[in-house]
C-alpha cells in the first residue's frame, strides 16, 4: 500500500471559483472596500477569480495589502522564492506584487486534503496560470539556486505544528533550516519571515539573536481584509547593510 503522504503525483483536483469579485468587495468593510481599490489600481487582479476561491480571495488580498505596505522595495528584482508554501493558495498576490519568476517549494505538498484532492494538485493547478512560477514537493535542503527575494510563511519554530501536519520529528530543525535559507539569498537579497501568534514571534526573535543577526521588527501585520483567526507578525532581513539602508529610507516614504 502506498503511503499517501509519500505520493509523487496528483490526485484529480476540483475546486469553486470565485464568481462575483465585486459582490465579494460590496460586503467588506469601507476601509477593505477602499484598499481594494487602491489594490486594483497598482496591480493586477483580473485572473484572481478564476483562480481563488472566496477565502483565497480575501486572503490574497491580506497577502498583497501586507506585502504592499511594509515591503515596497521588494517589488522588483530577480527570481524568487517561497518557502512552505504548502497548497500555495496565496500565489496570486506574490505574482500581482512582484511579477519575477517564483519558486514554491514544501515538502508536505502531497498530503490529501479534505475534499479528495491534495496540496500537490491545487498548487500546479495555481501555477498553471503563470508562465514564471514552478512549484517543488521537495524538500528545501534540495533548493541549490540563489533568490534575490526570499518569502517564508509560518516556519516551524516548535515541534507540535510540525507534527500536526503530518511531518515527521526528525525533520524539525529550526535553526539548521533557517542558515540553509539564508544560504540561498543573494548577496543582495531580501528575507521576509512571518509568524502566526506572539508565541512563535518570540520564538523568532531568540533564532535570531542565536544567529547573531539583525532582523527589522514589522510587528503586527494587521489589515483590513482579516483571513486569519491568529494575528501574524513580520520580520525583514538583508544580507546586504547597504540595501537595508536603501530599503528602510524608501519604506519611511511609504508610511
Amino acid at each position: 500500500m502506498i503511503n499517501a503522504r509519500y505520493r509523487t503525483w496528483p490526485l484529480p483536483f476540483f475546486k469553486f471559483h470565485l464568481r462575483n469579485a465585486k459582490g465579494l468587495i460590496n460586503n467588506l468593510s469601507r476601509s477593505a472596500q477602499n484598499r481594494w481599490l487602491a489594490l486594483e489600481s497598482s496591480y493586477d487582479l483580473s485572473c484572481w477569480p478564476r483562480l481563488c476561491t472566496k477565502t483565497e480571495y480575501l486572503g490574497n488580498l491580506y497577502m498583497l495589502d501586507i506585502l504592499d505596505r511594509f515591503v515596497p522595495f521588494a517589488k522588483t528584482g530577480g527570481p524568487a522564492l517561497d518557502v512552505g508554501s504548502a497548497r500555495w493558495w496565496y500565489l496570486p498576490a506574490l505574482k500581482a506584487f512582484r511579477p519575477s519568476h517564483w519558486t514554491g517549494v514544501d515538502l508536505p505538498a502531497v498530503q490529501r486534503g479534505k475534499r479528495f484532492d491534495n496540496w500537490l494538485a491545487h498548487a500546479k493547478f495555481m501555477t498553471k496560470a503563470y508562465s514564471e512560477a514552478d512549484y517543488r514537493a521537495e524538500c528545501i535542503t534540495e533548493q541549490k539556486n540563489k533568490f534575490s527575494f526570499i518569502t517564508w510563511f509560518l516556519p516551524y519554530l516548535a515541534i507540535e505544528p510540525l507534527l500536526s501536519a503530518g511531518l515527521p520529528e526528525y525533520h524539525f530543525d529550526p535553526a539548521g533550516l533557517f542558515r540553509y535559507v539564508w544560504g540561498l539569498l543573494e548577496s543582495d537579497g531580501i528575507l521576509l519571515i512571518v509568524n502566526q501568534g506572539l508565541s512563535e514571534a518570540r520564538l523568532q526573535e531568540q533564532l535570531f539573536e542565536f544567529e547573531q543577526l539583525y532582523a527589522k521588527k514589522l510587528g503586527l501585520l494587521d489589515s483590513p481584509f482579516k483571513p486569519f483567526h491568529y494575528p501574524r507578525y513580520g520580520w525583514v532581513l538583508f544580507k546586504s547593510e547597504t540595501k537595508a539602508s536603501l530599503s528602510f529610507t524608501q519604506l519611511s516614504r511609504y508610511t
